[in-house]
């Protein structure tokens, strides 16, 4: 005998187990497809994940114009005190004081101290339909005087710009000194 292999139970089992692995596969399991509770539970996942993604996604683009309408006005802000600084007569040919008038959608970049919405000199500045504009600055202008680009007839506590998000309530403050420096953003 020598081999190991000739008694009788290994053969037996040997063909016991080839048989199992040649029984016929049963197509019936295999045309099935998905259970209820499966498609349900694939469903609800997706729900939940495509929910989430919105929420960021939405959250993302209010914050994004909330900074993008702050930066562009802080730009203008500045823009407007060179102007000031720096003797800009526009078409006129006397330097003279640069302003910003307020109002909730919109401000408009002007020359002079007095706001005229017919001037056609006027650059007026929209913003986003979720955003809204108010300020401190009495009668809703800032103007820079001509020649130091310091604010004209600063008041402390009546100097900043609030630029609001509508739809989430965040808000931007930004405060301004006696120089038209920009001293914060909150």
């Amino acid at each position: 005998w020598g081999r190991g292999h000739d008694d009788a139970s290994y053969y037996y089992s040997y063909l016991w187990t080839h048989q199992q692995s040649r029984r016929p596969i049963n197509m019936d399991m295999y045309r099935r497809g998905f259970t209820i509770i499966e498609l349900s539970l694939v469903i609800g996942v997706t729900a939940i994940l495509f929910s989430v993604g919105s929420i960021i996604h939405l959250s993302a683009e209010t914050s994004v114009q909330l900074s993008t309408s702050v930066d562009l006005f802080t730009s203008d802000a500045k823009q407007q005190q060179i102007k000031a600084m720096s003797g800009f007569t526009g078409s006129g040919t006397i330097a003279d004081s640069q302003s910003i008038y307020f109002s909730q959608k919109t401000y408009t970049l002007f020359r002079g101290t007095a706001f005229n919405a017919l001037d056609t000199e006027n650059v007026q500045i929209p913003i986003d339909s979720s955003l809204i504009l108010s300020t401190t600055f009495p009668d809703k202008i800032l103007t820079f005087t001509k020649g130091s680009g310091e604010i004209s007839g600063f008041q402390s506590g009546l100097d900043s710009v609030t630029i609001q998000n509508t739809v989430t309530a965040t808000q931007k403050i930004i405060k301004f000194n006696k120089y038209g420096t920009i001293i914060s953003i909150e």
